[in-house]
């Protein structure tokens, strides 16, 4: 069967490149549900997360859907997707790796029927083929590609296994950004032209984590973090990291120490 073609591998890095210049707060919902619709073909696409949270997520945490979309899923709906296999297996074991129903153990056994009826009328489709995205404990939030039918082929779930750790570093650049929106002053980084990736390796830098313990941060390379370095060396006119921190906390790109 047909792995992936220079053509997917291309569309994957567009897409990502497209969220990180962006700078959201929040994944843009509706342009990684095309893109995934036009890449898996027959597929639908929704998203969905279960709710643990009592007033609001996490201040550090993204949101991973546009408030729009909250009317999208009725109580039933939800208290349904809490029980869908994917859905259990994402929360309760470490696995973040895309998967369909079939690869789960048994085959994916749904502990309540009426939630499975619920979940294939209100989707429409019964094969589902899920991409999990990083979450507060205790919460589920999965990307989740439907057919009515049609079985998921290896190619499918290549693809979405090539996508899904480029959407979940984009989600935990998002939490950086969130998490220093104090400390940062996205509108000076405008003025130097630094971009929100090199933002939240700059915040990194300032907590004095080495390049490769801030690849593990955002997923990415140590080689890429690297490159960013290189990018805000050059902009801040300065030729090492303790420069670097010492010239954005001057001008405001970081909150100065107690």
């Amino acid at each position: 069967m047909a792995g992936l073609s220079p053509g997917d591998y291309q569309r994957i890095l567009d897409l990502a490149v497209t969220i990180l210049d962006r700078g959201d707060t929040k994944l843009p919902w509706q342009l990684v549900a095309e893109e995934l619709r036009s890449a898996v073909p027959s597929a639908n696409v929704a998203l969905f997360w279960t709710m643990g949270w009592v007033d609001a997520p996490p201040a550090d945490f993204p949101l991973p859907y546009p408030r729009d979309l909250d009317d999208l899923l009725p109580d039933l709906t939800s208290r349904s997707m809490a029980a869908h296999p994917l859905v259990r297996h994402y929360q309760t074991t470490a696995d973040q790796a895309p998967r369909t129903v079939e690869d789960l153990p048994g085959g994916g056994h749904w502990p309540d029927e009426q939630a499975r009826h619920v979940v294939g009328t209100v989707l429409g489709f019964r094969r589902h083929l899920a991409l999990p995205l990083p979450a507060p404990p205790g919460e589920g939030h999965v990307i989740l590609l439907g057919r009515p039918d049609e079985d998921f082929t290896d190619r499918d779930l290549e693809f979405a296994s090539r996508l899904q750790p480029l959407l979940a570093g984009v989600v935990n650049q998002q939490r950086q950004l969130l998490r220093r929106r104090d400390h940062l002053a996205v509108t000076r980084g405008d003025e130097f032209g630094i971009t929100p990736r090199e933002l939240a390796v700059l915040s990194l830098l300032a907590d004095t984590l080495t390049a490769a313990a801030i690849a593990r941060r955002l997923g990415i390379s140590p080689r890429t973090v690297h490159k960013h370095l290189e990018s805000l060396y050059r902009k801040l006119g300065t030729h090492d990291r303790l420069a670097a921190v010492l010239r954005a906390r001057s001008a405001g790109l970081l909150r100065r120490p107690a």
